[in-house]
C-alpha cells in the first residue's frame, strides 16, 4: 500500500496486515524505486484528471500493469494516448476497472452481442443514494453545462438537460437525463457501436437545474468555496451497513437502423462494492498474465463473461 502520506498510509497498511511505500505522484524518481518490484498497479488515487498520467507514465518506465477506479470520460479517453508505447512494452493500462466501467461495459456488450447490427446504445442508471466526497466531487466538476455523447464514433456534446429518456429500473418507466459518464469514452471501443449516450434517474427539478448549468457555468469559480464547504461537511464515505442496503440498477439497450431493441437489465451491490470486487479480480488475472497488451477496456480484455465473476450480480434480459 502506497501513498504520500505515511501518516495515513502507515496505519491503514498495518491494519490490512500490508507493507507500505511513502511516494508522491510528483516525484518521477520516487515512483521508479516504489514500482521497481511490482508488477501491477490499482491506481485509487484521484482526482484523476490529475494524477494518473503520473502513475501510466511510471508504470510504462517500471514495466507494471496499470489498473485504475477511474469514471470521468475525459481521463478514459485520454489513457488512449499511451496505446502504442503499452502495446510496444507488452503492458496493459486498463481504466475504469471499478463499478464504472466495469459493469456498465461489460452490460454494453452483453446486448451488442445480442444485436450485432446495433447503431446506437442507450445507458441507464439508477440513481445514486450513497457518494464519498470524493465522488461528489468528481460529479460537480463535471457539471459544465455540455453532456459528452457518441455519434458516428466520435465524440460531441449536446446543452445538459436537453436530452431524456424513460428506462425501466424494475419498477415501472421512470425519466432520466443525459450525463457525463465514462462509457460515452469505453463502450464504442468495446462493442464499436456507433452512437452511445449515457443517462442517470434524476428528479423533474434535477433537470431543470441541469438546463441552467450551461447559464451559470462562468459563475463555477464564484461558487467553489461554497461546494467546498459543504463537501467537508460530508463523511468520507458511506458506512458498511448502508452500503449493504443499496443495490444499483443499470439498463442498457441496443438498437439497430431497423428500430429493433434488445434490452438487459442488471443489479449490483453498491458501487463500492462492486468497486473493490472488480478491482481485486481484474488485478489478480493481471498477475497470473490474464490480459491484453495495450490501453484495454474491461470487456475488450475480459469480455461480458466478466460480470459473472462479480459477487452479488444479477442480469436479465428483457
Amino acid at each position: 500500500m502506497a501513498g504520500r502520506n505515511p501518516r495515513r498510509v502507515e496505519p491503514l497498511a498495518a491494519a490490512a496486515g500490508l507493507p507500505s511505500r511513502v511516494v508522491a505522484l510528483d516525484d518521477p524518481a520516487g515512483l521508479d524505486a516504489a514500482l521497481a518490484d511490482v508488477a501491477v498497479v490499482v491506481h485509487l488515487a484521484g482526482p484523476f484528471a490529475e494524477t494518473a498520467a503520473p502513475m501510466v507514465e511510471a508504470c510504462l518506465r517500471s514495466g507494471a500493469h496499470y489498473l485504475d477506479v477511474a469514471g470521468e470520460f475525459a481521463v478514459l479517453e485520454g489513457l488512449l494516448r499511451y496505446h502504442g508505447e503499452a502495446r510496444s512494452r507488452d503492458l496493459m493500462v486498463l481504466p475504469g476497472s471499478a463499478f464504472a466501467v466495469v459493469a456498465s461495459d461489460c452490460l454494453a456488450m452483453w446486448v451488442a452481442k445480442r444485436l450485432p447490427d446495433a447503431r446506437r446504445l442507450h445507458l441507464g442508471f439508477s440513481r445514486f443514494r450513497l457518494g464519498s466526497r470524493g465522488s461528489y466531487r468528481t460529479a460537480l466538476d463535471m457539471l459544465t453545462g455540455e453532456v459528452p455523447v457518441r455519434r458516428g464514433g466520435r465524440l460531441e456534446t449536446v446543452p445538459a438537460g436537453r436530452l431524456e429518456r424513460a428506462f425501466d429500473f424494475g419498477r415501472g418507466p421512470v425519466v432520466c437525463a443525459a450525463m457525463a459518464w465514462g462509457d460515452v469514452a469505453t463502450a464504442h471501443r468495446s462493442t464499436r457501436i456507433p452512437d452511445v449516450t449515457t443517462y442517470l434517474e434524476t428528479f423533474p427539478w434535477e433537470r431543470i437545474g441541469l438546463l441552467w448549468t450551461r447559464y451559470l457555468a462562468g459563475f463555477r469559480g464564484l461558487a467553489r468555496p461554497i461546494a467546498e464547504t459543504w463537501l467537508r461537511s460530508l463523511p468520507e464515505g458511506p458506512s458498511r451497513a448502508e452500503r449493504d442496503r443499496e443495490r444499483m440498477i443499470i439498463v442498457a439497450e441496443a438498437e439497430d437502423r431497423s428500430g429493433n431493441i434488445v434490452r438487459a437489465r442488471m443489479t449490483t451491490p453498491q458501487v463500492y462494492d462492486v468497486t473493490a470486487d472488480a478491482a481485486v479480480v481484474i488485478a489478480s488475472k493481471a498477475l497470473t498474465g490474464d490480459l491484453q497488451a495495450g490501453v484495454r477496456t474491461p470487456a475488450q480484455a475480459y469480455g461480458a463473461e466478466l460480470l459473472t465473476e462479480l459477487g452479488g450480480v444479477e442480469i436479465r434480459d428483457l
